[in-house]
């Protein structure tokens, strides 16, 4: 099966965002992007294939999509396949993807990452404010990455956790 495009996908395809704890190189992002071919094009939930696509953005953020509406659902064993290959790419690059306790912003087009104990310091800080833009990875769908994976802190879940 070709690689499908993000395009394709319908808007309420479901989304998994795994956050790197730092920035992947050009080389690794390119990497990245060629197992996530491979992953995508072979993934399977009970022998059926599944229609996803995967991609890295802002050389930072790995990005599943999973067009359930027009293919077959995941499974939890093909969920839990997908969190295998997540970890096997945090071993060959020594990256961790599962560190939530730091928060993303999208400043002037830049991803900042900071502790989210050290959120409040920087608002007193002036370093943000309220309506700084942070990066919300449980968004569920495709519709929701394009239009509310960036919110403004005040009107972000991330707000009761500083």
């Amino acid at each position: 099966m070709a690689k499908l495009s993000y395009e394709s996908l319908s808007d309420s395809s479901r989304i998994w965002i795994y956050r790197s704890d730092r920035l992947l190189s050009a080389e690794e992002t390119l990497k990245v992007d060629n197992w996530l071919n491979q992953f995508t094009e072979k993934w399977t939930a009970h022998n059926q294939s599944l229609k996803a696509f995967g991609q890295v953005y802002h050389s930072k953020f790995i990005v599943i999509l999973l067009d359930e509406e027009s293919s077959n659902q995941a499974s939890g064993c093909s969920i839990d396949s997908q969190v295998r290959f997540i970890k096997d790419i945090g071993a060959a690059l020594n990256i961790d993807f599962f560190d939530r306790l730091h928060f993303d912003f999208l400043i002037d087009n830049s991803i900042i990452t900071i502790h989210k104990n050290k959120v409040l310091s920087k608002i007193e800080e002036g370093i943000l404010s309220e309506e700084s833009l942070v990066l919300d990875h449980l968004v569920k769908s495709k519709m929701q990455f394009e239009h509310a994976w960036s919110v403004p802190l005040s009107q972000s879940w991330h707000r009761r956790l500083i």
